[in-house]
Parts: structure tokens; sequence; C-alpha cells
């Protein structure tokens, strides 16, 4: 725990009292740009409200903190799914896949309608509602952006697009957002048909305790959990939000860290990633499944499914399958 800048809370929220996650950020902790950039977040996320996206109740400033009241998602992680998939070598049916990747795409399509690029798509930050798995959510907003032309790398190496890896370059050119969550929904998708990542690096392990995802800080995934360590104080006096101390959900710097990627495993990975070859491919999946990963799996941006292609893919099933539209949104 030396060092956290958050942790995250269980708590109740709003007139009706429901149980949300309070990520508390100590001010202290953080110089003014990150402050600015935790803002820069909670201005993009709280335009969103979908299903499928996780939903942000408010944020509350004190002078020594900042607190995100998020929604709680207590059936844990996408990741955790395929962790467990792999580790019981349990492929899981085409069918499920086919339904969770649905969500994925409406979850999407919503924020790119609404001028939102996510930047991080990755099976760690696709959250299931409760524990019988069944509603995704889509969660973190920490590198989402307004803006569709980029130039600066964001996310995870192991998906990010061959074009953000590029930006880290000399001279590296920009490149359209929109395209790039494509690409990293492809990589989601291949690991879902796969049961691993169609690029290998460090992110890629056995189960302990998370085989397809880095160690990087998770905000509302798993059940909560009596807190091991001493309570972070508070200090959030607020009518709409009551934290409970003793029930502390993630303390991200707490948990076990993952091996740090060398610079010759992340060239090797960069290398792989930029001329798109698969370490494996995805075996006893239909011909329609492996079709679309394929199509979103192109390094040429301009061979590359759209979203609308994706969606209009035969595997998916047309627009009209895609939960699209917006808590207040109609015909």
């Amino acid at each position: 725990g030396e060092g956290a800048t958050s942790k995250v809370w269980l708590g109740r929220f709003g007139p009706t009292r429901c149980e949300v996650a309070a990520k508390v950020v100590r001010k202290a902790d953080m110089n003014e740009e990150e402050l600015g950039w935790i803002r820069d977040e909670i201005a993009i996320h709280k335009r969103l409200r979908h299903p499928h996206v996780c939903t942000l109740h408010g944020a509350l400033e004190s002078p020594t903190t900042l607190t995100i009241v998020l929604a709680l998602c207590r059936g844990g992680s996408l990741c955790d799914t395929m962790g467990r998939a792999l580790e019981t070598n349990s492929p899981i049916p085409e069918a499920r896949l086919h339904s969770t990747f649905l969500q994925l795409c409406g979850a999407l399509h919503y924020c790119h309608r609404h001028g939102v690029v996510h930047r991080d798509l990755k099976l760690d930050n696709l959250c299931w509602a409760d524990q019988r798995e069944r509603t995704l959510i889509l969660i973190d907003f920490g590198y989402a952006a307004t803006s569709n032309e980029q130039s600066n790398f964001a996310g995870s190496p192991a998906y990010a697009a061959p074009e953000v890896h590029h930006a880290i370059e000399p001279g590296g050119a920009p490149f359209v957002a929109t395209a790039t969550d494509v690409w990293s929904a492809g990589v989601c998708l291949f690991a879902m048909l796969a049961t691993q990542l169609p690029f290998n690096g460090s992110e890629v392990r056995d189960h302990n305790p998370s085989p397809i995802c880095d160690a990087l800080p998770r905000v509302c995934l798993q059940p909560h959990r009596p807190h091991l360590l001493p309570p972070f104080p508070l200090r959030v006096r607020h009518p709409d939000l009551d934290c409970l101390p003793s029930t502390l959900i993630a303390e991200p710097f707490a948990q076990p860290q993952a091996p740090q990627e060398t610079e010759e495993d992340l060239c090797a990975l960069r290398a792989k990633v930029c001329a798109g070859v698969w370490d494996s491919q995805p075996q006893d999946r239909s011909e329609g499944a492996l079709d679309l990963v394929t199509g979103m799996l192109q390094v040429d941006t301009d061979s590359r499914l759209t979203l609308d292609d994706v969606c209009d893919h035969a595997w998916v099933g047309g627009q009209d399958k895609i939960p699209w539209r917006g808590a207040n949104e109609r015909l």
C-alpha cells in the first residue's frame, strides 16, 4: 500500500442509497497535471449513459481528496472468465462469446457516436455486472479522448494497434483512434475465441492471478472483501455518499505485481503486432468468427473493418442485433 494515491471503497450513493464503488484519490500524492487527467476522465465519462458502459454517478472534490463514484460491478472481468477457461481447458461456447461480443460492440458503438474513443479496450476493462456473467460492462475511461486524431501511445501493448506502436517512433504519424478501438476489440474477440492473445507478451501467463491481463489497478472488478491493511483516511463527507471503512474493494498497489517486461520483450511484441503475425490460430471456431477477427486485425487501416462493418458482419448479425442505444435514446 505504500505510495498509493487511491483506494476503492464500497459505498452507498444518492437518495436510493444504491451500492457503488467509490474511488478516493489523495490529491496530495498527485501533481496538477495528474489531477487534470483525472478531471478530464470524469468530464468524458459523465457524458455516457448506456447499459453496457459503467455508470459514473458523480464526482466529489474536497481540498484533500477527489472521489469518483462508479457503478459497482460484482462479477469480475472478462479476463477472469477467460482465465478460468484457460485453467480448466474449457473453451467458452461460441454462442456465449457471440452474445458477449454484441454487448462490447454496443458499448463501443455508443461511445463512438457520442464522440468518445476509449483507447484502452482489453479483457481487464470488460466486466460483468454480477456473478451471473450475462451483462458486460465497459469500464476505465482513463485514456479516453474526444478527438479522433491521436498521435501518442495509450493503452496496453498487447492490445494496441500497429499505428499506436508506431506513434512512439521518431516522426510517428497521427492516427485515427476509432480504428485503433476496432483493432483492440478484435484482439479481445481473438482472445475469447482462442483463450489466448494473438500477440503474446508478458501479459499472457499462467493463471496467477489472471493470465491474459497486466497488473494495472482495477476499480470495481471483484466482490468487496474486508481490507487487510489499515483503513485509508477517507475524509469524504457528502450527503449523497456514505463510504464504509470496513469494506475496501480494491487497493491497487497492494495487488501482486506482474514481472516487468524487458525492452527486448516489448520490441519483440511490437514487431509481431506491426507485422500482424498471430502466435496461433483459434481452433474449432466457425468460419464466420475467424473471418470477422481477421478483418478487425488488419495492419493496413484502409483494409481494416470499421465498427459499422463489424456490426454488419454476418457473424454479428447486423446493426439491429447491436444494443447501441443509450439510456435516453429512442427510435
